[in-house]
């Protein structure tokens, strides 16, 4: 190619090309679109290395500015989770996770009707508790109950609604457990001591939808971890 010659006329496909003018002077050809941005990346990489050389006096490696691949998109968007959670109330201190032994358990109280809160499940509570003779005539709302009977023999009373009211006795033994659904009158009862637990939702007040008998427990103690 002669120095002074006229460039090379340009193509079709340069002159329709969206980098071109339109009027056959051509700033980027088609070819090289993609190359574009390695190029621009590679003499941004030089420029900076330049900088770097002639600030720093020499070309000695440690001079060089340091190249760390950026952090990938679960790692970037981690502290904005984090903070989102904080706000919206969904990030609680940790539970600890322990074991809860029945036999040292129920050994922390001796006092009857009176349940103690062992543990939590979503809503319900898993509570422990001590009876012996007659509880009174109760039903609850909009909560079921279960109990399971660990030691002892508990005589359940219940005016079953299947059967228009009719009172009947259900006998739970040791290791036995039967669910009281909502609405359903129930009395407990048992002649020797018995341990049971109970699992219900933490609305649950022992006595129903009688909340001013003596038999009322409202604040609820708590088993401690052994």
């Amino acid at each position: 190619k002669q120095v002074g010659s006229p460039p090379p006329k340009p193509s079709e496909r340069d002159t329709h090309s969206p980098l071109s003018s339109g009027n056959g002077n051509t700033f980027i050809s088609e070819g090289m679109r993609f190359r574009v941005p390695r190029l621009l990346h590679a003499t941004r990489r030089s420029f900076l290395y330049a900088s770097s050389s002639s600030s720093g006096g020499g070309s000695s490696r440690s001079a060089r500015p340091s190249w760390r691949a950026p952090p990938s998109r679960a790692a970037a968007e981690a502290p904005l989770r984090r903070t989102l959670c904080v706000e919206s109330g969904e990030v609680a201190s940790p539970k600890v996770i322990r074991k809860v032994s029945l036999s040292s358990a129920f050994a922390q109280f001796s006092d009857h009707w009176s349940p103690r809160v062992a543990g939590e499940v979503n809503d319900m509570h898993i509570k422990l508790a001590k009876i012996q003779g007659d509880f009174i005539w109760h039903h609850h709302e909009t909560e079921d109950e279960l109990f399971l009977v660990t030691k002892g023999t508990l005589r359940m009373k219940i005016r079953d609604p299947a059967q228009e009211g009719k009172e009947r006795v259900e006998v739970v033994r040791e290791g036995e457990f039967i669910v009281i659904p909502a609405k359903v009158e129930h009395c407990p009862t048992c002649e020797d001591e018995c341990e049971i637990i109970l699992l219900e939702p933490k609305s649950t007040l022992n006595t129903g939808n009688l909340k001013d008998s003596d038999r009322t427990v409202k604040e609820l103690g708590k088993i401690n971890p052994v």
